[in-house]
């Protein structure tokens, strides 16, 4: 999983930066109109391990980080407290 992020990584600073690297002549024009498929490719394998990645930094599973509106819109929408991210009950 981290040979792929550090891909992605390398391939969004070269589509960043890719006029410099085609003015320097450090990639060639060919190299340069596969880098787009390379990064689309690469942005895909990370996504694909999206749960994996949530465990290997063990980060929480907190109904708070989730906006109230998206567990339950009637509800929440027609209660007159909209600051009460309670009404629209439990994510999990």
């Amino acid at each position: 999983m981290l040979r792929e992020a550090i891909r992605l990584h390398c391939l969004m600073l070269v589509k960043t930066n890719l006029g410099w690297y085609l003015r320097e002549g450090v990639i060639s024009v060919v190299a340069g109109k596969k880098i787009e498929a390379a990064y689309n490719e690469a942005v895909w394998r990370v996504l694909s391990n999206t749960n994996d990645w949530l465990d290997a930094f063990d980060l929480p599973m907190h109904q708070h980080i989730h906006a109230p509106i998206a567990r339950d819109y009637v509800t929440y929408s027609g209660h007159p407290k909209y600051g009460d991210i309670h009404v629209a009950g439990k994510l999990y």
